[in-house]
């Protein structure tokens, strides 16, 4: 593109007659009408992805390949889980895989290949510990999804001087964004939790048996009956006569 005082067809601003371009400002756009397209001060030829002005170069994102780092903390337990120290890839669908075909993770999103390789796509890729923290070992998988299936960034406009014409290559990406989090689920055997859950059991046996007595006793309709046969009469003093 160059931009020296000239005016060329504005793709997005469209006419059928010479009125349309009418805005008032003669220095911006002209009162004129080519090719049903108005007249616009701007870098010229303008941006027209039909055009052949416009090269596109798709990345092949088959042989892209993604090694993931993780770091983990359990607070509660005070332990720290990381994949950093690894020192070889190990390729997904293997277990404790920390490699991924870019490709796998536009499949676990279930999003098109063609529209993501066109438009772009931010997705959000969550690494999921599951750890047995008594053993030291851990599972791990990757999760993927979408978050937006459309991301458009624009890098640069490299702007230079050829044979003293000013011209400028505009660069315009479409890529795929990925947000990385990290997430652990662990467990670990507390000796104190133990004896805090047996000894909350045992109290809650004590006051059961209170309830289910009180219960007995002076709330259901029969409790004449069980207390009749809870509860024995015993005359001391016949028991001594007869003794005698």
């Amino acid at each position: 593109q160059t931009q020296e005082d000239e005016y060329c067809e504005s793709p997005v601003h469209n006419c059928t007659k010479a009125d349309d371009c009418d805005i008032g400002n003669e220095l911006l756009q002209k009162k004129e009408c080519v090719n049903g397209h108005c007249m616009r001060r701007q870098w010229c030829p303008a941006e027209d992805a039909t055009q052949p002005t416009t090269e596109t170069h798709y990345l092949e994102y088959e042989q892209v390949q993604l090694w993931f780092t993780s770091y983990l903390h359990y607070h509660r337990f005070m332990l720290d889980v990381s994949t950093a120290d690894e020192s070889e890839a190990v390729h997904y669908p293997h277990r404790r895989a920390n490699t991924y075909r870019l490709r796998d993770l536009v499949r676990m999103t279930n999003a098109e290949p063609e529209v993501v390789q066109e438009n772009g796509a931010v997705f959000i890729v969550n690494a999921l510990f599951d750890c047995e923290l008594d053993n030291n070992d851990c599972e791990l998988k990757v999760e993927a999804a979408t978050v937006d299936s459309n991301f458009y960034y624009h890098i640069h406009n490299h702007v230079y001087f050829e044979d003293g014409v000013r011209k400028r290559d505009s660069y315009r990406m479409f890529g795929i964004r990925l947000v990385a989090f990290t997430t652990g689920f662990g467990k670990k055997t507390s000796l104190a939790q133990i004896v805090l859950q047996i000894s909350s059991a045992i109290s809650l046996l004590s006051f059961a048996e209170m309830v289910a007595e009180f219960t007995l006793t002076s709330v259901i309709a029969e409790r004449t009956h069980y207390y009749s046969q809870k509860v024995t009469e015993y005359n001391e003093a016949d028991n001594k006569g007869t003794n005698s």
